[in-house]
């Protein structure tokens, strides 16, 4: 997992979060999402944080996810046979 995908610091009781992959538009992958998690918890339990920015690095925000690198990834098998064994709803679509 690259460690810096997700950057965080906090400076005058505001913990800004940066998605760090400006090569790609910072994209996300499953790393990245995993890293914003933690970032995300790092804030929550700080009790001198009173705001979270996110942000990205470089000229875009977040590209989305980063498709070419999701199917790259063997986590991805795990969840195409969760997805495929959702159950259907419970209650029936009116048409």
């Amino acid at each position: 997992m690259a460690a810096d995908e997700v950057l965080y610091e906090v400076a005058d009781h505001v913990a800004t979060i940066s998605f760090n992959r400006p090569e790609r538009r910072n994209a996300v992958t499953f790393d990245t999402g995993e890293q914003l998690c933690d970032a995300l918890a790092s804030a929550s339990a700080d009790v001198d944080v009173r705001a979270v920015v996110l942000t990205g690095v470089g000229t875009a925000f977040c590209a989305g996810d980063d498709v070419q690198a999701a199917w790259g990834d063997p986590r991805m098998e795990e969840i195409t046979k969760q997805l495929a064994s959702l159950r259907p709803p419970l209650t029936r679509n009116k048409a």
